[in-house]
C-alpha cells in the first residue's frame, strides 16, 4: 500500500543478487501471493523456491540428475513443473514439499508447462523435436503425441511429423500454440488436438514464445535474432475455431546482431522484454509495445545471461546470468517516513538549528529537589 502508484514502471537497477546455481527461473504468475515467489531451476538438478520478500530460500527439492531446462507454476502456486536433461519432468506439490508425479520421456526435455486451469495436464517438448500433451486425470489418463495434420489437393488427411521447437497453452487453455523448426506457429485446438491455424512466422526456427496475461498478444523470439509482437484475436467469422493474428512490432538489434535468450512481457502487457545473449555482458532491452520503441537498456554485471522473466503486478525482473546467479531488477524508491507517522514532518534539506542558552544546561540535584519539593504544595486541577 505504500508503493508510489505514480512511480516509474520499468525497473532501472540491480536492488539484489540471489546467490544460486540458476539456469531458469518464473515468478509465481497468479493467486493470492503473485509474485511472491521465484523458482529456479539449477544447472545440478535441484529446484528452488525463494522468498522475493525475505530475499531467502523457501523450499528446496530434488528430483533431476541433470540440469532444469524449465519451470512452470500452476494457477493456484501449489504445484511446480521442472522440466530436465535428464528425460523427466517432475510435478512438485509445494504444500506438502513432495514429489507428486515423474513423467518420463526417451529424449531430455527442453521445456513443459501446466494447462492454465488444470495442474493434471502438461504440454512437453522434446529435444527430438517432438511434443506430447499428457492428461493425468484419472478418467482420461493418456500420453498424446501432437502431429501436425493436413489435407493435400486429394482431399487425404495425412499425419506428418514437424520439428517443434517450443509449445505454449493459450492463457485460456483453448488453444495450443507451437513453433516448428520452419518458422511456422502452429496453432492446435487443445481437445481434438487438430489444427486449426497455421502462420508462417519467418524462416528461421522459432525458439521460445510467451503469451501476455490477457492472451492478447504474444512474443516469439526466433533464430534470425527478431523478435517479434503478434496481436491474437478470434476470427470474426469463426469464433471459436480460427484465429486472427496481425503483426504488430519487430524488433531487432541491426548493429550488434544480438541472440536473445530470453523473452517475455510486463505484468501489465505494456512492454516488452528481451535478454541479450551477448558472451561478456549481460543486458535486459526494454521496448514499449504499444509504441514500438526501445524504452531503456538495463546494462548489469559482465557474465552472459541465460534467462529473464517480469515480476506479475510490480516493476521488477528477474535474470539468470550463466555464473548461476540471479539478478532482480527494480525501481530505486525514496523512504516516504510520513506514511508510517503522519505527524511526521520531511525535510528536504538540512535546517540550521539555533541552541537556547539554557536549553543544555545541568540543573543543580539540590535545585530540582527544591523545586519538586515546591510543586507538591499547588492543587492537581482534575476536572479540566
Amino acid at each position: 500500500e505504500l508503493l508510489n502508484p505514480f512511480g516509474d514502471a520499468v525497473p532501472d537497477e540491480i536492488s539484489y543478487t540471489l546467490d544460486d546455481s540458476a539456469h531458469c527461473s518464473r515468478f509465481n504468475p497468479s493467486g493470492f501471493y503473485a509474485g511472491s515467489f521465484l523458482a529456479v531451476g539449477r544447472a545440478d538438478g535441484f529446484v528452488s523456491v525463494w522468498d522475493v520478500e525475505t530475499k531467502g530460500v523457501a523450499w528446496v527439492g530434488q528430483g533431476h540428475s541433470k540440469q532444469v531446462e524449465s519451470v512452470c507454476w500452476s494457477r493456484n502456486s501449489r504445484f511446480l513443473l521442472s522440466s530436465s536433461k535428464d528425460s523427466t519432468c517432475v510435478i512438485w506439490d509445494l504444500e506438502t514439499g513432495d514429489r507428486k508425479e515423474t513423467l518420463r520421456f526417451e529424449a531430455p526435455v527442453l521445456e513443459a508447462c501446466f494447462h492454465p486451469h488444470n495442474s493434471q495436464i502438461v504440454l512437453a517438448t522434446l529435444s527430438t523435436n517432438q511434443a506430447f500433451l499428457i492428461d493425468l486425470r484419472p478418467s482420461s489418463t493418456a500420453r498424446h503425441e501432437i502431429f501436425d495434420v493436413f489435407t493435400p489437393e486429394e482431399q487425404q488427411v495425412v499425419r506428418k511429423k514437424s520439428a517443434f521447437v517450443t509449445a505454449r497453452f493459450s492463457p485460456d487453455g483453448r488453444k495450443m500454440f507451437l513453433g516448428t523448426k520452419g518458422g511456422e506457429l502452429l496453432v492446435f485446438d487443445s481437445g481434438t488436438r487438430e489444427v486449426v491455424d497455421r502462420i508462417k512466422i519467418s524462416n528461421s526456427a522459432v525458439r521460445t514464445m510467451e503469451f501476455d496475461r490477457f492472451g492478447r498478444n504474444i512474443v516469439i523470439n526466433s533464430s534470425d535474432r527478431a523478435v517479434r509482437v503478434l496481436a491474437i484475436a478470434p476470427h470474426p467469422d469463426d469464433p471459436e475455431g480460427d484465429i486472427e493474428v496481425t503483426p504488430l512490432h519487430r524488433f531487432q538489434d541491426l548493429i550488434n546482431r544480438t541472440p536473445w535468450n530470453g523473452v517475455g512481457f510486463s505484468g501489465d502487457g505494456e512492454y516488452v522484454i528481451g535478454g541479450a545473449g551477448h558472451k561478456a555482458s549481460h543486458d535486459v532491452y526494454i521496448w514499449d509495445r504499444g509504441e514500438g520503441t526501445l524504452q531503456k537498456i538495463l546494462e548489469g554485471p559482465k557474465e552472459p545471461l541465460e534467462d529473464v522473466t517480469w515480476h506479475p503486478t510490480r516493476p521488477m525482473i528477474a535474470s539468470v546470468s550463466s555464473l548461476g546467479s540471479v539478478h532482480i531488477w527494480s525501481t530505486a524508491t525514496a523512504d516516504t517516513w510520513s506514511a508510517f507517522a503522519p505527524g511526521f514532518e520531511e525535510l528536504e534539506e538540512n535546517h540550521i538549528y539555533e541552541e537556547k542558552e539554557d536549553e543544555f544546561d545541568i540543573e543543580d540535584a539540590s535545585s530540582l529537589l527544591r523545586r519538586k519539593r515546591l510543586e507538591e504544595d499547588y492543587p492537581v486541577d482534575i476536572l479540566s
